[in-house]
């Protein structure tokens, strides 16, 4: 039973893998162009408005496209989806109207101690973000419909997009980073047409089956989450603005890049194995109860080792040359970081999975807590390592807090859906990543630092990782079976391009 749904997770996850490789191969690109031609300070006021504006999406979009997901099936199997997608939309302008209200109080507040410079950029911020909310929720509509296709080509439309407009805009007017702003705007006003287009919203949307209950259980359900996901900001991102205001803009900038980096190559793993996962989870739970649901996901926790271990590995190995390779020079420093922020991305892709039992139990209360207390520890160590040892205090500060919110998650898990770890199959990996790692610094003391060089340290570190899964008796057949049809599919879309 397991064999079969895993199998239909890992068709799914194939679906969404063009929408993790494609953005991340275009940040990459981003970075690359933009890096070498913004200065570090203008890149860090562009990090600190996207971090406003992930405070913004947390409240008044993320918890929304969550219930989106979560409520989805209930709705269909009772034929009242025009109820559904009406009091969804309806509960997500009523939050948005609130929520620019709050901002333009607090705008003019204190716009007095706002730098100029940042200030503009606020001004196309909250344009770009009612958008990109907007479009989110209309994403996750996609996703809990089970649109693996349309979602992947939404998600690269979007990427592509954004970074084609901010490029143009970047070297026909020289604005500088707000092009990325200008960029996200647009790229999420003319793709959030074509999805409400797809799904007919204007002919479902109707004052009549408007409930108070209906939008009453989705904030119950999604408002904790809003709560977690600040929680979770205080871990992930508030230390940018502990950087801007302990530090400077240009420390931001450098951190932020470094965050980037590691976010879009280990994030996108576990990102395209959890986007097919979750609405499966969730039909696995309804359908099939607690222990089928427990099993599944100690096997999807072993497949995040697989994709995601080696990753931390690699990436902690080849930062240096990585950064030196294609960063601008004010930017290479930031390789520094990179084995913080890639055990960070480990462990909260870990956290995914073990966490479920918050999710699937419909304890949001307790989720929220969980990633408040570990953001409250990031603060406190924020404020103490940042003003003495900078960026790199910032780095220290994070592990410790992810180690943290770790521990809880296992421990405040145990009475809802205790999480079983794969251990066998945790130090096989590990094992194997271990050869993986001493394999490439074995071969990069051998050659020179150069673009063909990492090339052909990737392809060996992954050409060895696999080979001791295989010594290890790590694979089994039925994965063979899989990555064949893996191979397929790359094929597949290498002739049609």
């Amino acid at each position: 039973m397991i064999e079969s749904i895993l199998k239909e997770t890992g068709k799914d996850a194939l679906r969404y893998l063009p929408a993790k490789v494609v953005p991340a191969a275009v940040n990459f690109a981003g970075l690359l162009i933009f890096t070498h031609i913004l200065s570090p300070q203008d890149y860090g006021n562009y990090f600190l408005v996207l971090t406003t504006i992930s405070v913004m999406t947390i409240i008044g979009s993320n918890w929304v496209a969550s219930s989106a997901i979560r409520f989805y099936p209930e709705f269909k199997q009772k034929g009242e989806l025009d109820g559904f997608f009406t009091n969804v939309v309806l509960s997500f302008v009523f939050c948005n109207a609130a929520i620019l209200l709050l901002f333009a109080v607090g705008f003019l507040a204190l716009r007095t101690r706002i730098p100029p410079a940042l200030g503009s950029m606020l001004s196309v911020g909250v344009l770009a973000y009612l958008f990109s909310a907007a479009y989110l929720v209309l994403l996750y509509f996609l996703r809990a419909s089970l649109q693996a296709s349309a979602f992947s080509v939404s998600e690269i439309a979007f990427s592509t997009g954004k970074f084609a407009l901010a490029l143009l805009l970047v070297f026909l007017l020289r604005i500088g980073a707000v092009s990325l702003l200008w960029g996200m705007f647009v790229a999420s006003a003319v793709i959030s047409v074509l999805i409400a287009r797809r799904f007919s919203l204007a002919g479902r949307l109707k004052r009549a089956l408007f409930s108070q209950e209906t939008c009453k259980g989705l904030a119950k359900f999604g408002l904790p989450l809003a709560v977690s996901s600040l929680s979770a900001w205080l871990l992930v991102l508030s230390d940018r603005y502990m950087l801007g205001y302990f530090g400077s803009a240009e420390q931001v900038g450098i951190y932020s890049v470094s965050f980037s980096v590691v976010d879009r190559s280990i994030g996108m793993f576990y990102s395209v194995l959890m986007l097919a996962a979750y609405p499966i989870i969730v039909s696995t739970w309804e359908e099939k109860g607690k222990r089928t649901t427990q099993l599944l996901i100690r096997e999807l926790s072993r497949y995040f080792f697989i994709l995601c271990i080696p990753a931390f590995v690699g990436l902690s190995l080849l930062s240096r040359d990585v950064f030196t390779l294609f960063m601008g020079k004010d930017f290479i420093e930031s390789f520094r970081l990179v084995p913080f922020f890639a055990l960070c991305s480990l462990l909260m892709g870990l956290f995914q999975y073990l966490g479920k039992g918050f999710e699937i139990y419909k304890r949001t209360f307790l989720l929220a807590l969980t990633f408040l207390i570990a953001g409250v520890v990031n603060v406190g160590l924020n404020i103490l390592l940042i003003p003495h040892h900078g960026y790199m205090g910032a780095g220290v500060a994070k592990s410790i807090s992810y180690l943290i919110l770790i521990v809880l998650g296992i421990t405040m898990t145990r009475s809802l859906m205790r999480w079983l770890m794969p251990w066998t199959s945790f130090l096989r990996i590990s094992l194997s990543a271990s050869v993986m790692g001493a394999s490439i610094l074995l071969a990069k003391g051998l050659l020179s630092p150069s673009v063909a060089s990492l090339i052909l340290l990737i392809a060996l570190g992954i050409v060895v990782f696999v080979l001791s899964l295989f010594v290890t008796r790590e694979v089994k057949e039925s994965e063979l079976d899989f990555g064949k049809l893996l191979l397929g599919r790359i094929k597949g879309w290498v002739i049609r391009s």
